[in-house]
């Protein structure tokens, strides 16, 4: 089963848009304006016009330059910047400020709900990297919180980056690099003793998969503010995978004291409670978490997951409807669906889910398993095989997909 790059029509595999070669042409050379569902658009987009409708262009530049919300270039501001830094006409406090709004504007925000990466952003922050080493030439030390929002802009296109339209190893390639970037701006930016610093490291850290370091960083973070709800958040979520309950659970009645409110960690508390095996007591808490936040698509899953393991099959069904919509995309919401229509016997609406699954990411191995499992129980060895051939494409560490791949391989000779 094959389909074809959507820039070269090169044959590719099915669980990628476009080939490992053109996805590199597309970081190197094209613009790349990332949105959690990329759009396909035309070589003349103008981004000054579509930023409400980020786009992914192939096959060109855009026309127009990057604007500031004055309606001047940025280019042109940071170039003024770099000249009146070097001619010492401003003072580093004014400078850093000024950088510090476009890159705010640019997308670092809070929610980074707006973040996008080109040819002409990465021309934009290599000036501003430029006025910034002038600045710490002249001695300045207030530079800090600027590499800390470079990093957390890198950080987050990491995230935006992550996306099932590259090859799976393309897509760790990227996200690697990016990530990594990003701790060295963070690490330039730090002080041992600065919660907002020890914070963005460990979701750095976190995010590569270096989990041991991450959580010594939340450690310390709780010793110096044992309220803190970003870490307290991040260090339970670690301990529940580690299942050291009974830590967990600390760190979230700590968190209740000052963050009752917290639909968060009412959700955390349901999921120790699962962990435990009470399913009463956690599906409480997800009621809780809903309770407190009507649209948290993830303690609506949880519910209708542990709702599902207890065979309440109607129950969670129910839960999955409203999870859906809420969110149409919600990949988790997709995959418990098709596993109630399998114990249905509804074979053809499982299988439907499950592309549905696979339409928001062909890259969850666990999604191509359980396919390979509804369509060798209709007998259909040859679907069967391949679809455990493509689970282990993306997520080789499915060694026991092997197995079944071996049965359906002789039984389709």
């Amino acid at each position: 089963m094959k389909e074809s790059c959507i820039r070269c029509e090169k044959d590719i595999p099915p669980i990628q848009l476009i080939c490992d070669q053109c996805a590199n042409v597309l970081f190197t050379e094209n613009i790349f304006w990332l949105a959690p569902d990329p759009v396909i658009g035309g070589p003349n987009t103008d981004r000054s016009v579509h930023r409400s409708e980020p786009v992914l262009t192939i096959g060109g530049h855009p026309d127009g330059d990057l604007i500031y919300r004055d309606g001047e270039p940025i280019m042109d501001i940071v170039s003024h910047l770099k000249s009146a830094s070097r001619e010492g006409k401003m003072g580093i406090s004014e400078i850093l400020g000024r950088l510090h709004d476009i890159l705010l504007d640019m997308g670092v925000s809070e929610d980074m709900g707006r973040c996008f990466f080109s040819p002409g952003d990465f021309q934009v922050f290599a000036e501003i990297f430029y006025v910034v080493e002038d600045l710490s030439d002249r001695g300045g030390e207030e530079h800090g919180a600027l590499y800390r929002n470079i990093a957390h802009l890198l950080e987050h296109t990491a995230c935006k980056s992550d996306s099932p339209i590259f090859s799976p190893s393309f897509r760790e390639r990227i996200r690697t690099d990016l990530m990594s970037e990003a701790l060295r701006y963070c690490d330039m930016a730090g002080e041992e003793d600065d919660i907002e610093y020890l914070l963005t490291r460990g979701n750095i850290l976190l995010k590569m998969g270096r989990e041991d370091e991450a959580k010594e960083l939340f450690e310390n973070i709780l010793l110096m503010d044992n309220k803190n709800m970003d870490a307290g958040v991040y260090l339970a979520r670690i301990r529940i995978r580690e299942k050291d309950l009974e830590g967990a659970e600390g760190i979230l009645n700590d968190l209740l004291d000052t963050h009752g409110e917290s639909a968060m960690v009412w959700y955390l508390k349901g999921e120790v409670m699962r962990e435990k095996g009470s399913w009463g007591g956690a599906v409480q808490f997800y009621d809780l978490a809903m309770s407190k936040d009507e649209g948290m698509v993830e303690a609506y899953t949880s519910k209708a997951r542990v709702l599902l393991e207890n065979g309440m099959i109607e129950e969670a069904n129910a839960v999955l409807d409203t999870a859906l919509e809420l969110d149409e995309k919600s990949a988790e919401a997709w995959f418990l669906r098709s596993n109630i229509l399998r114990e249905m016997d509804r074979w053809g609406g499982a299988v439907q889910c499950l592309n549905e699954v696979l339409d928001i990411d062909p890259h969850l191995g666990d999604a191509w398993v359980l396919k390979g499992d509804i369509l060798s129980d209709r007998n259909l060895f040859e679907e069967a095989f391949e679809a455990y051939e493509t689970a282990l494409m993306v997520a080789p560490e499915l060694k026991y997909v092997i197995e079944k791949k071996k049965v359906y391989e002789d039984r389709t000779r």
